[in-house]
C-alpha cells in the first residue's frame, strides 16, 4: 500500500498536532481505551527519562503541567512524514507515520532495535550470525499488538535523539453486542481530520514485526 505523496513539513506538523489534540479531547469516552493526555505516558518500552510521564503513567491527580508535558513536547516538534519509507510489515492499516528530532536536552531511550543491529551491538560471533550457535540473551516475547517477538535480557535501551508517531482515523461505535468503543476506519486519516488520533509514539524508529528485538528496562 502506497499512500499519497508525503506532506510538506508544515502540513505534517498540523496533522500530528491535530491528532494529539483529538486524542486528548476524547478522554473518558471508552473505558477500555479512554485516551486523553495520559495516553501519551510511557510506563513500558522506549522512554524519556527527564520529562514527566515519559517513563511512567502519572496518576490522575498529578499536576496539570506534568500530565500534559509529553503531548506538549510532541506537539512542538518539527515532524516529517515517513510513511512511504516503511514496508508493509512496519505499518498498521492506513495509519500515517511521522519522525522528528528531539531537542538536545531531552534524554530519550529506545527499547527496541532491528535484529541485525542487535547482533552488531552485542558483537555476535560468526557462528551466531550463521545460525550455528544460539543468539546470546534472546527470548521470545509476546507483544500484545504484533504477536511473538524477540526480547533481550542483556542489552538495555539505547540512547536516541529521534521520535516517531503514527496517526490514524477512528470512529466511535455504539454496539449492543460488544459495547461502545473505538474502531479504526478504513480511510486515510488525512481524509477524516476530525476523526484522526495518535495511535502510537515512541523515542526511536519503526521496526518490522518479527525482526524486532525488544530491549527491556533493567
Amino acid at each position: 500500500m502506497i499512500l499519497s505523496k508525503p506532506q510538506p513539513a508544515n502540513l505534517a506538523n498540523i496533522a500530528v498536532q491535530r491528532a494529539i489534540k483529538n486524542t486528548i479531547e476524547a478522554e473518558n469516552m471508552d473505558e477500555k481505551y479512554p485516551l486523553g493526555a495520559r495516553t501519551f505516558h510511557r510506563p513500558h518500552g522506549s522512554y524519556i527519562s527527564n520529562v514527566p510521564g515519559g517513563s511512567s503513567l502519572l496518576p490522575e491527580d498529578a499536576p496539570y503541567e506534568d500530565v500534559f508535558a509529553i503531548p506538549d513536547l510532541l506537539s512542538g516538534l518539527n515532524w516529517i512524514e515517513i510513511t512511504n519509507r516503511l514496508n508493509e510489515g512496519e505499518r498498521m492499516g492506513k495509519c500515517r507515520y511521522y519522525e522528528a528530532d528531539l531537542p538536545e536536552w531531552v534524554e530519550a531511550y529506545e527499547a527496541a532495535t532491528h535484529f541485525t543491529t542487535y547482533l552488531n551491538l552485542i558483537n555476535a560471533s560468526e557462528d551466531v550470525r550463521k545460525g550455528q550457535q544460539p543468539v546470546p540473551g534472546l527470548t521470545v516475547f509476546v507483544a500484545f499488538h504484533q504477536g511473538p517477538d524477540l526480547s533481550s535480557t542483556i542489552l538495555p535501551p539505547q540512547k536516541t535523539n529521534k521520535v516517531v508517531i503514527s496517526i490514524g482515523a477512528t470512529e466511535w461505535r455504539e454496539e449492543l453486542s460488544h459495547g461502545s468503543h473505538w474502531h479504526m476506519m478504513s480511510c486515510d486519516p488525512l481524509e477524516a481530520p476530525k476523526n484522526t488520533k495518535a495511535f502510537f509514539w515512541a523515542p526511536g524508529s519503526v521496526y518490522p514485526a518479527g525482526q524486532t528485538v525488544k530491549l527491556f528496562r533493567l
